[in-house]
């Protein structure tokens, strides 16, 4: 691998994990609303406020990266306090 590509790779996984990095301002967006380890999936999938969560479909919300199906039935629960079925 010649030096070009090594330091492509090097800043290809640098802008990887600024991405991954979950900015804890917003993640106190979601205290008391949802569990810690689903905020950081949300936060990490761009979802910025609990609120967002509202104004999405179902079919949205399972299409995020790392919601999975007990994920997904938190946001349910906390869907249903504010959003009539």
């Amino acid at each position: 691998m010649s030096q070009q590509d090594q330091r492509a790779r090097v800043l290809a996984l640098a802008a990887d994990s600024a991405i991954m990095t979950v900015d804890r301002a917003t993640l106190r967006l979601f205290d008391g609303r949802l569990p810690q380890r689903i905020a950081e999936a949300l936060v990490k999938a761009g979802i910025d406020a609990p609120e967002r969560l509202l104004f999405m479909s179902k079919v949205e919300i399972a299409a995020l990266p790392g919601v999975g199906p007990a994920a997904r039935r938190e946001i349910d629960a906390y869907r249903m306090r504010f959003v009539p079925h």
